[in-house]
């Protein structure tokens, strides 16, 4: 049976490639307090209106928007973040020395 959403997906990381790079930069100044202030209107509003950016509405374009703001946040944070394959953070050296202590504590 073919997947019906795989053209959704893959618009949607398109569409995030371009997106989260941008709200990374307009984070560029922010301070911890008000990055924490975005990641909670963020996910309010993921949580309110995440299914229109899936199924379609009048909000979708607040839904993605909010995703893009929420996944800007989480690359501030050390090792970045990983969200449908892609990778975004704001010192890729940390996230390489992140990734690297987490498989060596695997391996202990």
């Amino acid at each position: 049976m073919p997947d019906q959403f795989a053209a959704m997906r893959e618009g949607l990381r398109l569409a995030l490639q371009a997106a989260v790079p941008l709200e990374v930069m307009a984070l560029a100044g922010a301070t911890d307090e008000q990055r924490r202030t975005a990641a909670a209107g963020a996910s309010r509003t993921i949580g309110e209106h995440g299914d229109q950016l899936m199924f379609g509405g009048r909000r979708a374009a607040d839904a993605f928007a909010a995703v893009a703001r929420g996944l800007a946040v989480l690359a501030y944070q050390p090792g970045g973040v990983t969200f449908h394959g892609l990778h975004f953070c704001t010192d890729h050296a940390a996230c390489e020395t992140a990734a690297q202590a987490v498989r060596q504590g695997a391996r202990a």
